[in-house]
């Protein structure tokens, strides 16, 4: 039974990686890390940056290869 309190007790007791609305990690980092972007090529192919848009389903990288697809209100 003690097992059991410990495995609903314990995620309690963990600190979480989210305090309130921000990343834990912004709480105490004064530095610019989490507002520069990094390109990361991960395939190592030569032009990766030009065709990754039409590779991945995201919206914003649809709206970035077709400008046309912004709903209109």
């Amino acid at each position: 039974m003690n097992k059991f309190y410990v495995l609903i007790l314990l995620p309690f007791l963990l600190l979480a990686q989210y305090y309130g609305e921000r990343v834990t990690e912004k709480s105490f980092e004064s530095s610019d890390l989490f507002f520069n972007s990094y390109y990361l090529n991960t395939f190592g192919i030569y032009n990766f940056r030009n065709v990754a848009t039409g590779l991945f389903d995201d919206p914003f990288l649809r709206l970035h290869l077709n400008p046309a697809l912004l709903p209109n209100d």
